[in-house]
């Protein structure tokens, strides 16, 4: 008899249930001690929670905290209890540990601290900014421009015969009026970026052309007037080159906010890497990979 009412689906289901009960309810009955079961609701904890969830600085949650009327702020205070006591029972959990997410969360929050211990807020002098310039010139160099214009023809538009026919009878009439920088913009088609490019780098054109039209770009000598065709990765070119600029190391004067920049970045690493130092000599490495430092 007691086998057939325990064969019964219902009577396994209540069972389930019973001990999906029993175990709950040993989870949520696990030990806190006395201080941990106590939430303490105060202004400065719902301010903090408020900067949280809004991401805002500690003055405009404030604000937002005081503009509330009571309704919103019960609502606020509800919200605050439920998260904190979730979060107080996952910790009591060990919910934590060996989480990875959480792990570098913290780590984060570290590094964070440490920058603050930095001595930034002090502005490099003179002589530091001059020696950091002098040592690091190359940080600084400009790379080599070229400004140019030029007319474009889309080989997809020319199927048949292709665009080199239209480029080669454009070339000669360019050259035979002796079409002007500004007067570009009435020959050829639309190309995908612009016509005109001033004092731009290899890189950029590279990345509107490609590296091979960008190699023969700084080759070519503007004292030919108009050049062509010349291949893209998008067509066939005409190309009137205005100027070349070679590589410059500008002055101290003409970079010296990128040169101060660049000096207080560097100072806040070598300082946090000192703090982060400082934390690392309180432990005690144990490595099975020792000989891997060995020569």
């Amino acid at each position: 008899m007691v086998k057939a009412v325990l064969a019964e689906p219902l009577v396994q289901f209540l069972l389930f249930g019973v001990v999906l009960f029993g175990i709950e309810a040993s989870v949520i009955e696990s030990s806190m001690d006395e201080h941990e079961a106590v939430i303490l609701v105060d202004e400065a904890a719902l301010v903090n929670f408020i900067g949280d969830q809004t991401n805002s600085s500690q003055e405009n949650a404030l604000k937002k905290w005081q503009q509330l009327d009571d309704s919103a702020k019960r609502w606020v205070i509800d919200d605050f209890v439920r998260e904190e006591a979730l979060y107080r029972k996952a910790l009591s959990f060990g919910l934590n540990e060996n989480d990875y997410v959480i792990r570098r969360r913290l780590v984060q929050k570290m590094e964070f601290a440490g920058k603050a211990f930095t001595d930034s807020s002090a502005p490099p002098s003179d002589d530091a900014v001059r020696a950091y310039y002098a040592k690091h010139r190359e940080m600084f160099l400009e790379p080599p421009t070229v400004t140019f214009t030029h007319v474009f023809f889309d080989h997809e538009s020319h199927e048949v015969e292709g665009a080199q026919p239209q480029a080669i009878a454009a070339l000669s009439q360019l050259r035979g009026q002796q079409v002007a920088f500004d007067e570009s913009g009435r020959f050829g088609e639309r190309f995908a970026y612009h016509r005109n490019y001033i004092d731009q780098s290899e890189a950029l054109i590279a990345d509107h052309f490609g590296a091979e039209f960008a190699h023969r770009i700084f080759a070519m000598d503007p004292e030919r007037g108009w050049q062509g065709p010349i291949p893209s990765e998008r067509g066939l070119h005409l190309v009137l080159v205005a100027q070349r600029a070679e590589a410059r190391l500008p002055t101290l004067s003409e970079v010296r906010q990128r040169v101060i920049s660049e000096l207080v970045q560097q100072r806040v690493k070598a300082q946090t890497r000192a703090f982060q130092d400082r934390l690392l000599a309180e432990f005690t490495i144990k490595s099975d990979f020792d000989v891997l430092d060995q020569p």
